[in-house]
């Protein structure tokens, strides 16, 4: 059994997730130091198709070779942070988008914005693959 495991996947298919970065317009106070990648629609079905024609058992992550900060992300789908927050009121602050207004942005998005949860595709990798798009590039890739 082969089992995929894409970051957040992210291309001109799919463009919820940089309109809903978009809506982050604060930055988490003391909190740029996350790591964050965002792979391309295009490598995972790339990734798929290796599954397919190659043996691969065991877990795969899918992901690009490069990673962010949060700023740079931010920077990158155009939203100049308006405020500097702390972490408890801008989960209260997304929460209350979320539930009330319509917002597209999930509070738990929060909770990925803090931690580092990059992943190596080394594994991935040895069986032939590679990505064809950066993190920087999959994010534009979804703004066009």
């Amino acid at each position: 059994m082969t089992i995929l495991r894409p970051a957040f996947i992210v291309g001109p298919h799919n463009t919820a997730t940089t309109q809903g970065l978009r809506e982050l317009t604060f930055k988490p106070l003391g909190h740029d130091h996350a790591r964050l990648q965002y792979v391309h629609e295009e490598d995972v079905a790339s990734a798929f198709t290796q599954s397919v024609l190659t043996d691969m058992p065991g877990a795969y992550n899918v992901v690009p070779d490069d990673h962010l900060p949060f700023s740079e992300v931010q920077k990158i789908v155009g939203v100049k942070p308006t405020a500097t927050l702390p972490v408890w009121l801008a989960r209260l602050m997304m929460h209350l988008s979320w539930k009330y207004s319509g917002s597209q942005s999930h509070p738990s998005w929060l909770d990925m914005m803090l931690v580092d949860g990059t992943s190596s595709n080394a594994k991935l990798r040895a069986t032939g693959w590679t990505p064809k798009y950066s993190t920087a590039e999959t994010l534009k890739s979804a703004l066009s």
